[in-house]
């Protein structure tokens, strides 16, 4: 069971310069420009992204056709990519996030609150932490590409 204490103090976001600084040291690999695609061991459906920042991805994620959580991450080169990963700039940009993803996958979130007698509100703040923590530590999130 997820546990939300709200009384906890929410984490700070890290400057952007900072993380890419801290990715700099890590000799985390430049990979801007590289195509990103997940394929879902489900349906096949394909979702590319490019890299507009460097930094770090998920290894698998919600099929956007099917709806499963089965689509894995590889690196190809040579095709046009629908999406982009990039590092918001600030708390605003990530709270937005935060609401696309609770519409992207608000029946999920609602059984969820169900399930576990969670507020909207309390899902978005675990949301939010999470996002927070996964910027803080060099993550970056996806969009459509401009």
């Amino acid at each position: 069971m997820i546990q939300c204490n709200t009384d906890l103090p929410m984490e700070p976001l890290i400057p952007k310069a900072k993380i890419e600084k801290l990715l700099e040291e890590k000799k985390h690999p430049e990979k801007r420009g590289m195509v990103n695609v997940y394929i879902c061991r489900n349906c096949s459906h394909r979702i590319m992204f490019v890299y507009f920042d460097t930094g770090v991805t998920p290894f698998t994620m919600k099929c956007s056709n099917c709806g499963k959580m089965t689509a894995e991450s590889c690196m190809v080169s040579g095709d046009q990519p629908d999406s982009i990963w990039y590092r918001p700039n600030d708390i605003s940009e990530l709270k937005q996030i935060v609401e696309d993803a609770y519409k992207y996958n608000e029946n999920d979130y609602k059984k969820m609150s169900k399930e576990q007698g969670l507020s909207k509100k309390e899902i978005k703040e675990i949301i939010l932490r999470n996002y927070i923590k996964h910027y803080n530590q060099g993550g970056l999130f996806g969009r459509a590409r401009p």
